[in-house]
């Protein structure tokens, strides 16, 4: 998709000389106080003069303590053929505020923004290539751009790290042209913000802002952080231009002016696709086997050319070079699905592992990522078309639990994708443990990884033998050294679900203490943490996966134990989940041992962390069980 840089390039006042710029020990102590770096002086400015050309200027000035401050100085800015940047220049200051160093030409990097599974784009980056010597130091740089593409208008999102503290930042927005604006504020009144709106200019100030701490667990950015976006009911990109205000109309002059004319595969290769379904016993079915087909014969490589880069490369290009961008291969299942006559809509979405919702309180542009939704009458599917591993109709951590845009020839609207929860993404152990009477054990085990378990238990049937090895050894961390006898593999792959099935031997399962065994109850797949209470909690916190993760052991004793296995179950109860443990006989030396922990995904008020933190400890501590027995 577009590389689309966020107004976070901060500004300063204009370039004239003092005998002091800046000094540091003009920063207010509050300001200083946890902070890396602080942004002293910032003013971004937009003119929207016609449809197709807006104005943007930016001018920082930034004060940067220590090295962990360096990337806050984000002196880069984003061009392509329809960006033409006119100034960028910049000056070093030190802590007295005096001139160091007025930087030239020569030091600005000028590259290809192209990146690692990118083949081609016609983006590039220019930034400051800078490697400070000494600390504080202060730099202050202003760059100017004329843009033509009107689609996509900078938001103010002044705040955009942790440990940041702002002295000021400005933004005002100016429409000089006929469009009519739409504007939406996101977390504005939870700031010390000021707002002024006069007929066609808006302008906005945040002042003395002290930093953000970083958090665990902390929820979204975009929750917290305060932005401002415009779009205006004109566009144009790349010469094509548009009249919309609403999701609907954006969806119909979508597919008209970057789909159509796209779906063109030829007569024969239809009949192709038609004859790979031929046997199918369902649309279902025929949707699997599209898939496999584009997973076997395509692979992802972006390639950020097109209106924007938001219009997919044909059929015919995917056809003849096996690879393309999420744009290009979702646009091909498309094509395949339309040649078997089953319908599907191209699927704009924020990919990301903390879910981002399309913003349904206005219509601007957004997403970064495209998939395919085929609604059937007896499921939805959802096809990752840039995966070659995912199963069928599973879409990843990066790509479910979120609200999309899909879109047709008829109009777009937003809809939740994919639910994957505590209800489908499920891990189910079963084993039997046989303990010697000198503390060794066979361990037979049987894990069945349904739902996001899937995407991330099935990739190591690709692995080699010894990765294998040390990736089973981990699913024992109580156990040192346990030896991987036999592995197994069963991929379920149109259901989205893996079995795994291990064969393990521990020479030291059990300890030997006197005439006592001491061992831990659960052997493999144990849940552990590492979170801390928080003696201030500030901001809200989001529990990423909900998940249900099942075990059940038989575990068979030595039949010269005197001893019996005693243990009360534990039942724990939350808003976050719960937990079950219990243990029974079954005959004079087997027990059997089945533990229950559900994961429930969300957002939770800051108030309830050490709650969740100590409910994890408790789980934790549980699954670490140990008993002893008597000889």
């Amino acid at each position: 998709m577009k590389h689309i840089l966020p107004p976070t390039l901060l500004t300063f006042l204009p370039f004239t000389l003092f005998a002091q710029f800046y000094p540091v020990h003009e920063i207010p102590t509050a300001l200083i106080q946890d902070a890396y770096a602080v942004v002293r002086s910032a003013n971004t400015h937009i003119q929207l003069n016609t449809v197709n050309q807006f104005k943007y200027s930016e001018e920082v000035v930034i004060t940067v303590f220590d090295k962990s401050g360096d990337p806050f100085v984000n002196a880069h800015q984003f061009y392509d053929p329809n960006t033409k940047i006119e100034a960028f220049e910049a000056e070093l200051y030190d802590a007295q505020g005096k001139l160091i160093e007025k930087f030239k030409s020569k030091n600005f990097s000028d590259v290809s923004a192209v990146s690692g599974d990118q083949l081609y784009t016609d983006d590039r980056v220019k930034y400051l290539a800078f490697t400070p010597t000494f600390y504080p130091y202060t730099i202050r740089y202003k760059v100017s751009t004329v843009n033509k593409n009107t689609i996509f208008i900078p938001r103010w999102s002044p705040i955009y790290s942790t440990n940041l503290s702002i002295e000021s930042a400005q933004y005002t927005f100016t429409n000089n042209s006929t469009s009519t604006i739409r504007h939406l504020e996101k977390n504005v009144s939870t700031y010390p913000i000021s707002k002024e709106i006069k007929g066609n200019e808006y302008r906005y100030a945040l002042k003395n802002l002290k930093p953000m701490q970083s958090e665990e667990m902390m929820v979204n950015w975009r929750n917290i952080v305060p932005q401002v976006i415009f779009a205006t009911n004109q566009i144009n990109i790349d010469g094509t231009q548009g009249s919309f205000d609403n999701w609907n109309d954006y969806g119909k002059w979508s597919y008209q002016n970057l789909i159509q004319g796209k779906l063109d595969f030829t007569p024969v290769q239809k009949a192709y696709f038609q004859n790979l379904v031929k046997d199918a016993q369902s649309e279902k079915e025929k949707v699997s086997i599209l898939y496999k087909h584009l997973q076997n014969k395509v692979r992802y490589i972006g390639v950020q050319l097109g209106i924007g880069g938001l219009s997919p490369f044909p059929n015919s290009y995917v056809e003849t070079r096996s690879y393309g961008d999420c744009k290009a291969l979702s646009n091909y299942m498309i094509g395949m699905l339309d040649a078997v006559r089953i319908k599907a809509y191209h699927t704009i979405l924020f990919a990301d592992n903390a879910p981002i919702d399309i913003d349904e309180e206005m219509m601007y542009q957004q997403g970064n990522h495209m998939i395919v939704y085929v609604p059937l009458k007896e499921e939805d599917i959802w096809v990752e078309a840039t995966s070659q591993s995912l199963s069928f109709n599973l879409l990843g951590d990066m790509s479910s639990n979120r609200k999309v845009y899909i879109f047709d020839e008829n109009g777009g609207k937003i809809i939740p994708s994919q639910t994957l929860n505590h209800t489908n993404n499920i891990l189910t152990t079963k084993g039997r443990i046989e303990i010697t009477s000198d503390g060794k054990a066979k361990i037979t085990l049987h894990e069945i990884s349904d739902g996001l378990f899937y995407a991330d238990n099935s990739a190591v049937k690709s692995y080699v033998k010894k990765d294998q090895m040390e990736y089973f050894r981990r699913k024992f961390p109580v156990l040192a050294q346990p030896r991987i006898d036999q592995i197994e593999f069963k991929d379920h792959w149109d259901k989205s679900s893996f079995e795994t099935i291990l064969e393990v031997t521990s020479d030291n399962f059990a300890k030997k203490q006197g005439n006592h065994l001491i061992f831990n109850l659960i052997p493999g797949n144990n849940e552990t943490t590492t979170l801390k209470k928080a003696k201030t909690r500030v901001h809200d916190f989001h529990i990423s996966r909900g998940y249900t993760d099942k075990i059940s052991f038989e575990i068979i004793v030595p039949s010269t134990i005197k001893g019996k296995i005693q243990f009360e179950p534990i039942h724990i109860v939350t808003e976050f989940g719960f937990y079950d443990l219990k243990i029974e006989q079954k005959t004079e030396n087997t027990y059997l041992l089945t533990r229950t922990y559900q994961q429930i995904k969300g957002n939770y008020n800051s108030t309830k962390f050490n709650d969740y933190v100590e409910f994890r400890r408790q789980v934790a501590a549980n699954d670490n069980i140990k008993t002893l027995l008597e000889f």
